[in-house]
């Protein structure tokens, strides 16, 4: 990349070679010591990139290879000012104005203000003009130190971050929390899953369903309210509760649980694989308008996937301006079509259903069964239609919050 911005501002250009001796005059090229680069064929003549400076350069070998060399175009910031026939006016004008953006960069113009819940942005900024800041501000009067201890004292402020980025002061603040009342805390264990429970252990808690039990998706399994009762005389056969205590229920529920998946599977896969051809294009963006730096304009390829990477130039005083350089990476994709036999599409569509059906159950399920089922017909069939059946043994209780 930085080879292709310094041809740029250099200049170069793009030859196009023709004759019989066009292979000789290539290899003349590489054994130089001249700067030569993209050389491609184009029906019955090559292309390739040469520095401008080189070009005259070229003609003893162009003679001695016994072929024709045409300039087919002239790129870089040379030609581009050519072009534009740049002046001594434009060239003060530009000076005026990067002189003019330095010094306007020497102040603080934005604030940017993060983190505020309760606080207002008025509050923050009467306490950054105690500490000697307001916009327009030059940078060398704000001490950032004096600002961040100022915020900091506020008795609503737990954390307070200032940072000049450019011509911006950013402020991050973070405010305290109110301590929340206290109460009791309470939770039941539900069950996240539908299923047969076969193994119920109580830590903490009162169970509300038994071994055996068929239970769906959010049932109470163990209950969080715990009722304390007195104990028991001989002559009374039913007691009152005199307490009920307020727990963290906690338990082990295992259960049996029936998963179902249904596939299919076409017997004519089409998809897109990447090719070795790969054609980079550099370009200069400023502010809306994009300059191109090398490479093509358009993308290259009918079919084909687009890499985008952006860098951004910061200048004097870390300012950022609004120049990028970009760079696209054009790759080629061609269309594939796979034909797999019955027997192997089946196979993936059982395969891919299990996954799916794995991916729900628990990380420490334990399968019990699998059923697996066609429910196609394999004679002039273009898919394969298919039904999985299993049954896992895994813990389906989770703690749920009441408040």
């Amino acid at each position: 990349m930085l080879s292709n911005l310094l041809y740029y501002f250099k200049g170069y250009v793009i030859i196009k070679i023709e004759g019989y001796g066009v292979e000789k005059l290539i290899n003349y090229l590489i054994r130089s010591e001249l700067q030569v680069w993209d050389i491609s064929q184009e029906n019955d003549y090559f292309l390739a990139k040469l520095k401008a400076s080189d070009f005259k350069k070229i003609r003893k070998m162009v003679r001695k290879a016994n072929c024709q060399v045409s300039i087919e175009a002239k790129e870089g910031l040379p030609f581009l000012l050519k072009r534009f026939k740049v002046r001594k006016g434009l060239i003060v004008g530009l000076a005026t104005a990067v002189l003019t953006i330095y010094i306007l960069s020497s102040f603080i113009w934005l604030l940017e203000i993060k983190g505020l819940e309760e606080l207002s942005e008025d509050e923050i900024i009467t306490l950054l003009a105690e500490a000697g800041f307001e916009q327009g501000v030059l940078k060398y009067r704000v001490d950032l130190e004096t600002v961040e201890e100022q915020l900091n004292q506020h008795p609503q402020i737990s954390w307070a971050d200032v940072e000049l980025k450019g011509t911006k002061l950013l402020v991050e603040v973070a405010e305290k929390e109110a301590l929340p009342e206290q109460e009791v805390e309470q939770a039941d264990v539900v069950a996240k899953k539908s299923g047969l429970i076969e193994e119920l252990i109580v830590l903490e808690g009162q169970a509300v369903v038994e071994e055996g039990e068929m239970v769906e998706l959010g049932e109470k399994l163990i209950s969080g309210e715990v009722k304390v009762y007195p104990q028991l005389e001989e002559e009374q056969e039913e007691l009152e509760p005199i307490e009920t205590k307020r727990v963290m229920a906690e338990g082990i529920v295992r259960a049996k649980v029936w998963y179902e998946e249904h596939n299919e599977v076409a017997l004519n896969r089409f998809y897109q694989q990447q090719t070795s051809r790969v054609v980079d294009s550099f370009k200069l963006r400023l502010g809306d308008r994009e300059i191109s730096l090398s490479g093509p304009d358009k993308p290259p390829f009918a079919n084909f996937k687009v890499e985008e990477e952006l860098k951004s130039l910061s200048l004097w005083r870390n300012i950022d301006f609004p120049i990028e350089i970009i760079r696209r990476r054009y790759i080629e994709l061609r269309e594939l079509n796979e034909r797999l036999s019955y027997e192997e599409a089946k196979e993936l569509a059982f395969k891919q259903a299990e996954e799916r059906i794995l991916a729900t159950a628990d990380e420490e399920a334990a399968v019990i069964d699998k059923k697996f089922e066609v429910l196609s017909t394999e004679e002039s069939a273009e898919s394969v239609q298919v039904r999985v059946l299993i049954t896992t043994k895994e813990e389906i209780g989770e703690q749920k919050n009441i408040h």
